[in-house]
């Protein structure tokens, strides 16, 4: 039983937190390289793809759950927020109920940008799924669950339940 416990324990060592940090970073290079011509062609940097793709996820977010998400400030927010408002890509709604609240979401043109910047590393995703299965799959959401910030993980996966917060 000893040699179980020690055998499992190996993924933790140094040497293979190394390794998987630095195959996230090169995957995640990877896939941001293979938008990055199509965000260029949109005038759209990469953080402000990166909101895009969260509110494509979790739609009518309030801008207080998005700024705790991407732990910045309101001001830092609406500094990335204001172009892509301007050109028509997302749109805030005042909550009917809380009228203090404003939702953010994604314009049909936002949708459309959205899916044209997204879709090269989708096709990478869905290669890479296909390859490795579902439950690996699940694991890899799982992992990548623990290392988002605090909350992320939970609003995607509200989502694609289909419930609401």
């Amino acid at each position: 039983m000893g040699g179980m416990i020690h055998r499992t324990a190996l993924f933790l060592r140094e040497e293979e937190l190394r390794r998987g940090a630095a195959l996230l970073q090169a995957a995640s290079q990877n896939l941001t390289a293979s938008e990055a011509a199509l965000c260029r062609k949109h005038e759209i940097g990469p953080a402000q793809q990166r909101l895009l793709c969260y509110l494509a996820l979790c739609p009518n977010d309030s801008i207080s759950d998005v700024t705790r998400s991407f732990q910045v400030s309101k001001q830092n927010l609406w500094r990335l927020l204001r172009p892509l408002l301007e050109r028509g890509l997302v749109a805030t709604a005042t909550d009917s109920q809380d009228r203090r609240r404003r939702a953010l979401s994604l314009t049909p043109a936002g949708e459309k940008v959205m899916q044209e910047v997204s879709a090269p590393a989708l096709e990478l995703m869905e290669r890479a799924f296909r390859n490795q299965g579902a439950e690996t799959v699940e694991g890899f959401h799982n992992l990548l669950g623990d290392l988002a910030p605090q909350g992320w993980s939970e609003r995607s996966q509200d989502e694609d339940k289909g419930t609401d917060e």
